[in-house]
C-alpha cells in the first residue's frame, strides 16, 4: 500500500517534524485510508471474479476469503491471478494492453 504524507524539508535535507493536528496530515491520512480500502475492494472483486469464473472453491475463510488474501498479501494475490489467467511459460507478458497478453492473442479462445 502506498502512504503519502506531506512533508517539509528544511535547508539541510531533513524532514521538519510535522503536527498532527496539520491539515495537510490529516488530508493525507483521509486519502490514504480511502486508497487502501478501495485498492482491498477492486483486489477482492477481481479475485472473485476469477474464482467464480473458474469454478475454484474457497479453501479458507469462508466468505472472506478474498479480502482476507487480498489484505495480508497484496502482492501475492495479484501473482495468482494473473498465474491463473493466463500461462506465461507459453505465451509471453505485454505491458500496457488491457488483457496483459499480446493484442494478437483471442483471449476467450485461450480461456
Amino acid at each position: 500500500m502506498i502512504f503519502a504524507v506531506p512533508v517539509e524539508v528544511d535547508d539541510n535535507g531533513m524532514i521538519v517534524p510535522q503536527d498532527d493536528e496539520d491539515p495537510r496530515i490529516i488530508v493525507g491520512y483521509v486519502i490514504n485510508f480511502f486508497y487502501t480500502v478501495y485498492t482491498l475492494y477492486a483486489m477482492s472483486k477481481a479475485r472473485k471474479y476469477i474464482r467464480d469464473r473458474y469454478n475454484i472453491p474457497e479453501q479458507r475463510c469462508y466468505g472472506c476469503e478474498d479480502v482476507v488474501c487480498s489484505f495480508c498479501c497484496g502482492c501475492c494475490t495479484i501473482a495468482q491471478m494473473a498465474n491463473h489467467t493466463a500461462d506465461y511459460d507459453i505465451i509471453r507478458a505485454t505491458c500496457c494492453t488491457s488483457t496483459g497478453l499480446p493484442d494478437s492473442i483471442d483471449v476467450e479462445s485461450y480461456a
